[in-house]
């Protein structure tokens, strides 16, 4: 009965316990931290890289379009080219894209106008932190559209 009161009355170690149970709460909103400001910068690149493909697309760039070998022949757009560019685009910025994730519309309603061209990409977000918690499906959904050029 004296050693179970003195047992009870004893606090050494509470420290490290209380220290085990802040700790995880403490890393888990660092982790969420880093995970939000990772989140941000794909769907930040992302709308980059839907404005660019859809600007290379509207304007007929080379990289975008059959690249024609006289400078006075009409440029026409080129799909398969446009989703080189924009995989590409992304690739240096560290981010993965794949065909799939791309939609390009060449005939476009934006805003209730006509004419315009229109990317889409849309990314599963892929957070270790989120696989954990059983929230893995997560996509980054944007797009872009830009005035078709005659």
């Amino acid at each position: 009965m004296i050693a179970a009161r003195r047992l009870l009355a004893d606090r050494r170690g509470a420290v490290a316990a209380e220290t085990a149970l802040i700790a995880v709460l403490y890393f888990s909103v660092l982790m969420s931290i880093g995970e939000f400001g990772r989140y941000a910068y794909i769907r930040n690149e992302l709308v980059q890289m839907a404005y660019a493909g859809a600007r290379c697309a509207g304007l007929r760039a080379v990289a975008c379009s059959n690249a024609p070998s006289v400078s006075t022949d009409v440029r026409v757009y080129d799909a398969a080219k446009t989703q080189t560019y924009i995989i590409s685009s992304a690739a240096a910025r560290g981010i993965t894209l794949q065909a799939r994730n791309i939609q390009l519309t060449a005939l476009a309603t934006c805003s209730g106008l006509s004419g315009f061209v229109r990317v889409s990409i849309s990314r599963r977000f892929g957070s270790p932190f989120l696989r954990a918690a059983g929230l893995d499906n997560v996509y980054i959904n944007t797009s872009a559209c830009f005035p078709q050029q005659s």
